[in-house]
């Protein structure tokens, strides 16, 4: 029985990519063990800790396939690293048994492996952000031009271009990225340093065989233990439910345009996608839906472990089996937030028409801000505020033209003298430097590496 959306056959593929599953997966697992526990044998045999002879014996045992991990699985619960090197050792020769683990504390062992796993994790994340950058860039400067409401407290408030939100999206991606690429220099790291991290196991000897384990996985060292001191994986969580969040600010924007009243968007019509089994009309955001669903999931399941104690002195098992459930969740649903929003971003219907029509839903009220600094160094920012809220308030009640309000006050015309008051009722002229904005960061591909 599957206990979690993304490991049900009926519902992983909403909640898993095929990628992030493989990362996360039994086999990966013990295979990441495996390449810690063969990478120490070299270093140790390197510096002359254990026989050269022992480590082939080793590194020919050490790879996992189908066949082993269903051995491995098929026994009774117990410490899943002892079953994994009885496995280990039953498919060694002899000259690599005594060998195998030498000096190793359970933790070093599985903390480093995590690593492993945490690296190829970050990876896809890291490349499968690139790709949707490169959406949002043509995006953004595809729509740089098209005019539409900028909404604030849910209302119409000033025009802009649907492009200069499409560079809000690309900014607040960017600095995620940023952020976990931060984070990524201090979690990998790998960890020898015996039960406690006191490094006495072999005395002097046991720091340059830890430093020589970094080396050969390409990790970084830290003199210090890491047991008891988990706020790499803590702040890597909370980073990535921070990217989570800003995944589900795009698509939740996205979800908002397709509402029936705005019609400004719309996901592609299918009906093993958006349609309805009983409502034929209908064109639901499905896919919208889903990279939010997996946002939020992301954001619930690093919350557990951001809720956790800190860790008890040398070291805490409890924090250990939460990040066990947690980390590869957390992966798991934001690599698939990010890898369907890419899919969805060229599938989105953008009907300008519909986001011009609303932008004029209020006449010229959406204006008024511009109108109102056109005044203001003559007549004063407080009169000319108060001004045109009366002109909103009678527009509102009997839709008097602009033309018409500002002839009550001889002043005013006065000062929008020469001016077309049609063509400044129209939203078109007062999206300032919106174009500029989404171009500029949308070619700005400097920013989208970080």
């Amino acid at each position: 029985m599957a206990l979690s959306l993304p490991d049900s056959a009926l519902t992983r593929a909403n909640y898993s990519t095929t990628q992030m599953h493989e990362v996360w997966s039994e086999k990966a697992t013990i295979q990441s063990w495996y390449d810690v526990e063969v990478a120490l044998a070299q270093a140790q045999a390197e510096l002359g800790a254990i026989p050269v002879s022992a480590v082939a014996a080793i590194e020919e045992a050490a790879t996992v396939d189908d066949e082993r991990v269903a051995e491995m699985t098929s026994r009774s619960a117990g410490h899943p690293l002892i079953i994994a090197l009885d496995n280990l050792r039953a498919h060694m020769s002899d000259a690599g048994k005594p060998w195998v683990h030498f000096g190793a504390t359970t933790q070093d062992i599985l903390d480093t492996g995590r690593v492993l796993q945490i690296r190829r994790a970050l990876d896809l994340i890291d490349t499968a952000l690139a790709d949707l950058d490169a959406q949002i860039c043509r995006f953004t400067l595809d729509h740089a031009h098209t005019v539409t409401a900028q909404r604030t407290n849910g209302q119409l408030a000033v025009p802009g271009t649907l492009g200069l939100r499409g560079a809000r999206w690309l900014s607040e991606l960017r600095r995620d990225r940023e952020r976990i690429n931060e984070e990524r220099k201090r979690i990998l790291c790998a960890q020898f340093s015996g039960a406690a991290g006191t490094y006495a196991s072999f005395g002097a000897a046991e720091e340059s065989y830890a430093r020589k384990l970094a080396e050969r996985l390409d990790l970084r060292f830290d003199l210090v233990t890491w047991h008891s001191s988990r706020d790499s994986y803590t702040a890597m969580m909370a980073m990535l439910a921070v990217l989570a969040r800003s995944l589900s600010k795009v698509s939740d924007d996205l979800f908002e345009m397709q509402r029936t009243e705005l019609r400004e968007a719309a996901e592609v019509l299918d009906m093993h996608t958006s349609g309805s089994t009983t409502m034929p009309q209908k064109r639901n955001p499905f896919a919208t839906l889903q990279v939010t669903s997996n946002a939020r999931l992301a954001v619930g399941s690093a919350i557990s472990l951001l809720a956790q104690p800190a860790d008890l002195l040398e070291r805490d098992p409890r924090q250990f089996e939460i990040e066990r459930d947690v980390l590869p969740r957390v992966f798991t649903f934001v690599h698939k937030a990010i890898t369907d929003l890419t899919a969805l971003i060229p599938r989105i219907r953008i009907d300008a028409e519909r986001l011009a029509r609303n932008a004029r839903a209020e006449g010229p009220l959406i204006v008024t801000e511009g109108l109102m600094m056109r005044l203001a160094p003559a007549i004063g920012h407080e009169v000319a505020h108060d001004l045109l809220q009366e002109f909103a308030k009678e527009w509102l009640a009997n839709g008097i033209t602009l033309s018409d309000f500002v002839a009550r006050y001889p002043d005013i015309a006065e000062q929008l003298a020469g001016e077309d008051l049609d063509a400044l009722a129209e939203p078109d002229w007062y999206v300032g430097i919106s174009a500029r904005i989404a171009q500029e960061t949308a070619e700005n591909t400097e920013s989208s590496q970080k």
